[in-house]
C-alpha cells in the first residue's frame, strides 16, 4: 500500500475512480429497468386476464410470479454482470492504493484486463464471491454455539441476533477486501492461494478491521433505512390506491440503485483501506490454515483448489 494512501480521504479515492462509479451506475439503472419490465409484464398479464373475465379472475398468482421473476432476474444480474463490474472497480481502487496513481491505459480498460486475467482465465469464475462469503458465514457458527451455551440467560437470543446481524454487516465486504489483496499481491501464486491468504489475513487482523468498520456498519444500516423511508415518503403522495403496490416496488428498486451506486462504493473503499493497511503490517500465519479448515468447509475448498 502506498504510504500516502493512509492520509487520503475516502471521498478522494471515490472521486478518482468516478469512471468506474459511472459504469456501476449505468449497470444498476439497466438492472432496475429490466427488473421493472419483468414485473410489469407478469403484473400486466394478470390485470389483463382480470379485465377480460370482468373481475372473475384473481390476478394474485401473477403478482406472486412477478415478484419471484424480479428476484430471479436481480439475482442473476448481481451474480454475473455486477460481480465482474464490482471486481473491476476494486482492481482500480487497489491500483490507486498500491501506486498512488491511476492506470495509464484508462480505468475501464485496466479493469477489463485485470478481471479477465485474474477471475476468468484462471477458472475462478463466479463461485469466488459465494465461497468467500460462505467461508465467512461458516466461521460465524461459533456464535451459535455461544448462544446455545448461554441459552439460560433471559433475552440472550435477541442479543445474539443483534451481534450476528452487526458482524454479518461488517463482514459483508470481505470479498471486496480479498479481491483488493489479490490485485495488489502481484506474485506467481495462483488466485486461490492468494484468496486463502487474504481470508487468513482478514481473520488475523479482525480486531483492527472491526474497530475501524464498526461505525461504518452502523452508519450504512442507518443511512439505507433513512433513505428508503424518504423515497417511500416522497412517492406515497404520487401513488393512487390502485398503484400503491407498484409504487412500493418502484421505491425499492430506486433505493437499491442509489445504494449500490453511491453508498456501497464508499463502504467498499473504507473497508479496503482498513484491510490493506492492516494486512500490510503482518505476515500470513499458516497455523490458522488448519484451524479455519476445521471451522469452514468453504475455506477448506478454497485451500484445496489452491493446490
Amino acid at each position: 500500500m502506498n504510504e500516502d494512501m493512509k492520509n487520503r480521504s475516502t471521498m478522494e479515492i471515490l472521486t478518482k475512480t468516478m469512471p468506474m462509479i459511472m459504469v456501476r451506475m449505468g449497470a444498476n439503472i439497466l438492472k432496475g429497468v429490466i427488473a421493472f419490465l419483468v414485473f410489469g409484464i407478469f403484473f400486466g398479464i394478470g390485470a389483463a386476464l382480470r379485465k377480460m373475465t370482468h373481475g372473475r379472475f384473481d390476478p394474485t398468482i401473477f403478482t406472486f410470479i412477478a415478484v419471484i421473476a424480479v428476484m430471479a432476474v436481480v439475482y442473476f444480474i448481481n451474480h454475473w454482470v455486477m460481480y465482474l463490474i464490482k471486481a473491476g472497480h476494486v482492481s482500480v481502487i487497489a491500483y490507486y492504493m498500491a501506486y498512488g496513481c491511476l492506470p495509464e491505459e484508462g480505468q475501464v480498460e485496466y479493469a477489463k484486463r485485470t478481471v479477465k486475467e485474474n477471475f476468468i482465465t484462471t477458472n475462478v469464475g463466479f463461485g469466488f464471491d459465494s465461497l468467500i462469503r460462505g467461508a465467512t458465514n461458516q466461521g460465524l457458527s461459533v456464535l451459535n454455539r455461544v448462544e446455545d451455551f448461554l441459552d439460560f440467560i433471559p433475552g440472550i437470543g435477541t442479543f445474539m441476533w443483534i451481534v450476528k446481524f452487526f458482524i454479518k454487516t461488517v463482514t459483508n465486504y470481505v470479498d471486496e477486501a480479498v479481491m483488493a489483496y489479490i490485485y495488489i499481491k502481484n506474485d506467481e501464486s495462483n488466485v486461490w492461494k492468494k484468496t486463502a491468504d487474504g481470508i487468513v489475513l482478514y481473520v488475523q487482523n479482525w480486531k483492527a478491521i472491526f474497530k475501524a468498520s464498526a461505525k461504518v456498519a452502523i452508519g450504512v444500516v442507518a443511512i439505507k433505512a433513512f433513505m428508503l423511508f424518504l423515497i417511500i415518503g416522497f412517492l406515497t403522495p404520487l401513488m393512487h390506491s390502485k398503484g400503491f403496490f407498484i409504487g412500493i416496488i418502484v421505491a425499492i428498486l430506486l433505493w437499491a440503485i442509489i445504494s449500490a451506486t453511491f453508498i456501497e462504493p464508499v463502504v467498499v473503499i473504507i473497508m479496503i483501506k482498513d484491510y490493506i493497511y492492516a494486512s500490510s503490517q503482518s505476515e500470513v500465519s499458516y497455523d490458522l490454515y488448519g484451524q479455519m479448515q476445521d471451522c469452514s468447509s468453504k475455506f477448506k475448498e478454497i485451500v484445496s483448489r489452491s493446490i
